[in-house]
């Protein structure tokens, strides 16, 4: 008599990392997610002309050290774009500064 297998709804990042997490303890998953792909509300769409959008999470910190490695776990940590910093414009000061990472 086999075991029934853990039923995931929703491949987000709180769905993908439970699968993975009950997978590696060596509970069978079924995951089920409506789009064609994983991520839920943090992915990214080519728009018409080229500009690529991104939804969901727009800042990714390195101190964000599980998200980071659910990213690398599942083979996509190396298509991040990592920027040096943001450039910030102080409109009513008439200035520009950089936000950078220490």
């Amino acid at each position: 008599m086999g075991v029934d297998p853990f039923l995931v709804i929703g491949g987000g990042l709180a769905g993908s990392s439970s699968a993975l997490t009950l997978a590696d303890a060596g509970s069978p998953v079924v995951l089920i997610e409506k789009r064609p792909f994983l991520g839920g509300r943090a992915f990214s769409f080519e728009e018409k002309g080229g500009a690529v959008i991104d939804n969901g999470q727009h800042a990714l910190l390195g101190c964000y050290h599980e998200t980071l490695a659910l990213l690398d776990r599942v083979g996509v940590a190396d298509q991040l774009y990592r920027q040096r910093g943001i450039e910030l414009e102080m409109r009513e000061a008439g200035r520009r500064a950089m936000l950078t990472a220490g």
